[in-house]
């Protein structure tokens, strides 16, 4: 029923954005021999605007296909993405075309390599027609709730060019996990992870990235702990 009236509505806003543009706007019986400048580069906005709705659309249908219903609360993201707890390489596809500044999937508990290749290439798009200057000063962030990583996954995640990866799911990381993040170019935030090992440590500390996180640390040996607090990069707790 509701994706019924998504499709309407992406139906009407679509005619509307049609019959807005160029002659349509009903200048073309007074006269004009061809449309103002202003309605000719509304011309060429058209075509973006009804991909960015169908985009919306294929994300609604990714939801409602997978038994979810779009969230009322704001913080649960524009399309409620915090309640999927699941997704394939198709449906990661169409969610890396989402637009927006933060992509939540605080559900997803684990992910495959080619889910997590597609989620990389999430850019956090923006709305049509926003101008290029403020496209620069967009701070992108993927917020993913996995409970466990493998070297794949972690090497996949390691690409998204996103200002901030943050992984509070994991509470243990491995050396081989750990040297594929710290390719990571962002800030990247660790808050769930209670021990670290030396190996780990040493992977960690030759991040590329802006900052990383690891305040939930619980204990630390002392040698790990001198090879942390070497980086001023690397946040932790103690």
């Amino acid at each position: 029923m509701f994706f019924g009236k998504f499709f309407q509505i992406y139906l009407l806003f679509s005619g509307l954005a049609r019959n807005y543009s160029g002659g349509r706007l009903g200048l073309g019986n007074k006269g004009f021999a061809k449309p103002p400048v202003a309605v000719s580069h509304l011309d060429n906005t058209i075509p973006r605007l009804e991909g960015l709705l169908m985009r919306c659309l294929l994300t609604v249908s990714i939801l409602l296909f997978s038994g979810l219903s779009l969230a009322d609360d704001r913080a649960d993201g524009m399309f409620g993405t915090r309640q999927i707890t699941a997704l394939n390489v198709a449906q990661a596809r169409e969610v890396s075309e989402m637009p927006g500044e933060v992509l939540d999937l605080s559900g997803l508990k684990s992910i495959e390599q080619g889910v997590a290749s597609e989620l990389a290439c999430w850019l956090g798009r923006p709305s049509p027609g926003i101008h290029m200057l403020v496209l620069k000063r967009r701070y992108i962030s993927m917020i993913l709730g996995l409970t466990s990583i493998n070297k794949n996954v972690a090497h996949e995640l390691s690409c998204f060019s996103g200002d901030e990866l943050e992984l509070n799911g994991l509470t243990t990381l491995n050396k081989d996990s750990a040297t594929e993040l710290a390719n990571f170019s962002g800030k990247l935030i660790l808050n769930g992870v209670k021990t670290l090992d030396k190996d780990s440590a040493q992977a960690l500390s030759k991040f590329q990235g802006t900052a990383i996180e690891l305040r939930g640390i619980e204990s630390l040996d002392d040698d790990t702990h001198s090879i942390l607090v070497a980086d001023r990069r690397i946040i932790t707790r103690r």
